[in-house]
Formats: structure tokens, C-alpha cells, sequence
């Protein structure tokens, strides 16, 4: 969930780009962010196998993600296709302030640390 500076590792969806304070997320829009430990799939995958791409092998347990404290919509959280143990999870970024903003995933009740995600209101 997070790399070097404190910051998601995040993907914006409508631009493509790594999400960051030149590139942040605009409020309506989803992001593609990157983690690991999403705990048992529903189909699961052997060690050191890629994640198939279909079917898909999505987590079991209850997902749940904020950012800015506010709720934001889980679109698909499992594997990510095609790479050995990467979460995926897709995220529809909620109206916030604009700027720099905690995200936190929660899986079966447990929460990630908090990374920042860039956000434009």
C-alpha cells in the first residue's frame, strides 16, 4: 500500500498515470491501487503462480477502503491478473478536499497502514 515517500501506490484511472502530487485523483474517479494481504480467495492460486485472468480470484472477506476519512466505493478487490501475490483493489474516489489525503483498506477487519493519496476536488 505504500511505497518510499509515505504515498499509495496508486494508479489513476483516467489518465493512467502513478497517482502523486503533479497527478492526483480527481474526486468522481476511480484509482487502481496496488497492496498485499487480502487474505483467502475465492479461487485461489498456487504459490508462485500468477493470478489468472478469469476467472478472476477475489478476496473473501468484507473490503472497505476511506479516503479522507470519507467512504470510498470498493469496485473489485482480488489478485491482480496476471502477477504472483498482488492485490488489487479499484476504488471510486470520494468528493474531498483537494490535496494530499489518508487511505486506508480495511480486509475482514483489519486496516492498512494510512498512505497518502493525491486528490483534486
Amino acid at each position: 500500500l505504500i511505497y518510499g515517500d509515505g504515498r499509495a501506490v496508486a494508479v489513476n484511472v483516467d489518465d493512467g498515470l502513478l497517482n502523486g502530487a503533479s497527478t492526483p485523483a480527481k474526486a468522481g474517479s476511480y484509482i487502481i491501487l496496488y497492496m498485499t494481504g487480502q487474505g483467502p480467495l475465492d479461487n485461489p492460486v498456487a504459490t508462485g503462480k500468477p493470478a489468472p485472468n478469469s476467472p478472476f480470484s477475489l478476496a473473501i472477506s468484507k473490503v472497505t477502503a476511506t479516503i479522507g476519512g470519507a467512504d470510498a466505493k470498493v469496485q473489485f478487490a482480488g489478485l491482480a491478473p496476471g502477477w504472483v501475490g498482488l492485490t488489487q483493489v479499484n476504488l471510486l474516489v470520494p468528493a474531498v478536499v483537494g490535496g494530499d489525503q489518508p487511505l486506508v483498506v480495511t480486509i475482514g477487519g483489519a486496516a492498512s497502514n494510512s498512505a497518502l493519496l493525491t486528490v483534486q476536488p
